[in-house]
């Protein structure tokens, strides 16, 4: 039995966290007189989590399904997921195009949903994928055309329509709560959603790409606030791990678009804990005392710093006149301020601002995306510095 979560109305208190986990266990191989172990990492599984408190006429109905479900296969819209046709979709037609088809690949299923009349939707299942074009065998009944904007005197396209994946899996718990004034309703549910074959590895993963969006960043204690380019906050601090002293930190993002994948992306193609990148602490720790030319290999930074460069050589500089960041690598310590380092890619200003770029990995073998509503995200991710 597939039950399909839909339409969920506007106004509602509903959100949903999204997990990604590894899978690892510790393989045992003996060949030749000798036993080698190590970790396997299987295909990431999703599991979803959902609360929803409604007060529509059929909510009830709706919501009461999930308690008559036990340990069925569930089917609920992903709505962040959601991506506009670009095209029109006739009765008849077994394919579409999209704007981003990441989410989408063969064997799964995508719901098409009639943006003004939710009721009106399919549950279709994708046969391929190419390029930007979603096959399937079983035609559409429906006809759906792309989002349009009204203009002067002309309402929406009643037809306009969204598409967007949905996640089949075992319902683990259900709840349903009659909370104070009727129909006030209240339900979570979480849903195991299975192995999920859809992303693919990024070419590089140098930590750069999502560490330089803004967070905030927490560094256990003792607590030292320093100010994060205005607007975030930062605690550092160092402690004892496996008898050396490692840089953890804990980071929160807030994203209000799908720059939240360039994360997730990134714990895939890492594997949870297992690879260790470099990561910037965005906590701008140094600063440069005098100015450098670009081509350089000369730097002048905090005095301080020549006890540890040889432990954090990388440092990701920020120009404080064009905003413009590079990685450089510093090569030795000369004197005092001074520091050697490779070719400065551009020039440098008294006062330019830097922050370690620290050798790390995760933490963890599971990632977890809070969406709150239509078009809010939050992850948190727990980092550890590698260091021997």
């Amino acid at each position: 039995m597939a039950i399909l979560l839909w339409g969920i109305p506007e106004g509602e208190d509903f959100t949903w966290d999204l997990t990604y986990k590894f899978k690892s266990d510790e393989c045992v191989i003996e060949s030749s007189g000798s036993i080698t172990a190590f970790q396997k990492y299987f295909n990431p599984t999703r599991e979803l989590k959902f609360q929803l408190g409604a007060t529509s006429h059929d909510a009830l109905e709706r919501m009461a399904a999930f308690l008559f479900a036990g340990a069925t296969i569930v089917t609920t819209p992903l709505w962040f997921f959601r991506t506009p046709l670009l095209i029109n979709v006739n009765s008849g037609s077994s394919e579409l195009l999209v704007g981003d088809a990441s989410e989408f690949y063969a064997g799964e299923q995508a719901l098409l949903m009639n943006a003004s009349m939710p009721s009106i939707c399919e549950l279709i299942t994708i046969d391929s994928v190419a390029g930007s074009t979603l096959y399937f065998s079983t035609p559409v009944v429906y006809d759906y055309s792309p989002m349009t904007m009204p203009s002067s005197g002309s309402p929406y396209d009643y037809s306009s329509a969204f598409i967007m994946p949905v996640m089949s899996g075992i319902l683990e718990y259900e709840g349903l709560e009659f909370m104070s004034g009727l129909p006030g309703l209240g339900m979570k549910a979480k849903i195991d959603g299975g192995v999920w074959n859809a992303f693919t590895d990024p070419t590089a993963l140098d930590g750069y790409t999502f560490l330089g969006l803004a967070m905030e960043a927490k560094y256990n204690s003792p607590k030292i606030v320093r100010d994060l380019c205005g607007a975030e906050n930062g605690i550092i601090s160092m402690y004892a791990h496996g008898g050396t002293s490692k840089l953890t930190f804990e980071c929160n993002w807030q994203f209000k678009d799908s720059s939240w994948k360039t994360l997730r992306d990134a714990f895939f193609v890492a594997k949870g804990k297992s690879v260790p990148f470099y990561i910037s602490t965005n906590m701008y720790e140094l600063v440069t005392t005098r100015g450098s030319d670009a081509g350089s290999n000369t730097i002048y930074l905090n005095p301080g710093y020549q006890y540890l460069w040889e432990r954090y050589p990388y440092i990701l500089i920020q120009s404080s006149r064009t905003a413009v960041q590079s990685v450089v690598y510093i090569t030795a310590h000369v004197y005092r301020d001074e520091f050697a380092c490779e070719s400065l890619p551009y020039e440098l200003y008294d006062g330019d601002r830097g922050c370690f770029f620290v050798l790390g990995r995760f933490d963890s073998d599971e990632l977890t995306f809070s969406f709150k509503g239509l078009n809010m995200c939050y992850a948190k991710a727990i980092f550890i510095e590698e260091y021997s």
